[in-house]
């Protein structure tokens, strides 16, 4: 059999779960290898999120020459391939049409077959869900680290400084009666842009000790306390 096979990483990811390029290579060329199988070419996209195949070149020309010769285009897994049911349903059906074939060993998924197709299907549903739930558990999971006032990444919110534990944050005074103004000036209905111009005037310094304030540094700010408040109610 003919086949094409796609690898990918996304940035990071070349040493987690066993999916460095050149881990999906050895598994790949060891598959056909054990059935005898004639590789026509071989693509990646490296460091480049699956979140879309526009933005891939590997994926489209894989796709392409395995359309060209009604091959098999071989993935290591689904998450390789892409990262929603729709583009990977999409990529399915325009090998089926041209009389192609995607194969995950990953998944044991040949959709040469009904069988393979239907579970394709399933499986790519599942994987996009899986991924769904993980991140809305991370969403919820920082919102209540957010209303806790504790940290959750290297930088620190205005108006906050970082306790001596290391994790819990603790009020700056001055920073704090700045941040009172802005929300004072919101609701006052004063723009960001002007929020901005009159913390420069003043000489304010931002976080970083800037010496200049944009208006969406400013509304960051706002929306960030804003949210706050409303959870905290």
């Amino acid at each position: 059999m003919e086949f094409v096979s796609y690898r990918r990483v996304s940035t990071g990811a070349q040493a987690i779960d066993g999916q460095s390029l050149a881990a999906q290579d050895q598994r790949i060329e060891a598959w056909a290898a054990a059935h005898h199988h004639t590789c026509l070419g071989s693509f990646e996209d490296a460091g480049i999120s699956g979140a879309t195949i526009t933005a891939r070149a590997g994926i489209q020309a894989a796709v392409k020459l395995a359309c060209k010769h009604k091959a098999a285009l071989v993935v290591c897994s689904l998450s390789r391939l892409a990262r929603s049911t729709r583009d990977a349903l999409a990529i399915g059906d325009q090998l089926s049409r041209a009389g192609a074939s995607l194969i995950s060993l990953g998944e044991s998924v040949d959709t040469a077959s009904p069988t393979g197709r239907l579970l394709w299907t399933l499986l790519a549903a599942v994987a996009q869900w899986e991924r769904e739930t993980i991140a809305d558990r991370t969403t919820q999971t920082m919102g209540f680290m957010r209303s806790k006032r504790l940290r959750i990444s290297g930088k620190l919110p205005w108006g906050w400084a970082l306790a001596g534990e290391g994790e819990a944050m603790v009020p700056v005074p001055a920073e704090q009666a700045v941040l009172a103004r802005m929300l004072a000036w919101r609701k006052e209905g004063v723009g960001f842009a002007e929020m901005a111009k009159r913390l420069t005037a003043e000489g304010v310094p931002t976080k970083s000790c800037g010496a200049t304030w944009t208006a969406k540094t400013v509304r960051r700010i706002v929306a960030r306390e804003s949210m706050l408040a409303v959870t905290a109610a």
